[in-house]
């Protein structure tokens, strides 16, 4: 793609002034463009990962600790009932 720039009595004349080729400026464009949108997409892959082992450790820890809960409470009772005797 070219890009000129003319004034009015060059275009009068059909003159062009100044020229230059912006192939590689727009190519360069799109390659930014196409970087910026591939960074994008590697990055919500990272945040979808990490929201799905947010997920399970969260639900882990969850099972633990009502584990932890019922053996704690066990463990209670059976010491108030060792001191009722």
């Amino acid at each position: 793609r070219v890009r000129g720039r003319v004034d009015s009595s060059q275009r009068q004349r059909g003159q062009v002034r100044e020229v230059s080729d912006v192939t590689a400026e727009e190519e360069e464009a799109i390659r930014k463009h196409e970087i910026s949108v591939k960074t994008a997409e590697v990055a919500d892959r990272v945040v979808e990962n990490q929201m799905r082992i947010v997920q399970e450790i969260a639900s882990l820890l969850g099972e633990t600790t009502a584990e932890t809960k019922i053996a704690l409470t066990k463990l209670k009772e059976s010491m108030s009932l060792d001191e009722d005797e």
